[in-house]
């Protein structure tokens, strides 16, 4: 999540409730800034959620997270499917 208003919002609670791996990139405002605060105040855990301010760091987190869960290995390096 990047930034974001009330759409934004929604479709972060619905990828919360799915159990889903959600990257919340920090430092650019909206919805994006108060999720942190919004999780807590929930008190339902903190779900698989990661936060960065940087975009790489963030999606690398990401990536670990669906590596553990799925138990696969995921490579995107140049010429292997991604990142070219």
């Amino acid at each position: 999540i990047s930034c974001g208003r009330l759409g934004t919002l929604n479709e972060f609670t619905i990828a919360f409730e799915d159990k889903k791996p959600i990257g919340i990139l920090t430092g650019t405002g909206g919805m994006a800034d108060e999720i942190k605060a919004i999780v807590a105040k929930g008190n339902r855990g903190p779900g698989k959620i990661v936060y960065d301010d940087d975009p790489k760091k963030l999606v690398a987190k990401l990536i670990e997270i669906i590596k553990e869960e799925k138990n696969i290995e995921v490579d995107f390096a140049p010429g292997k499917g991604g990142g070219e």
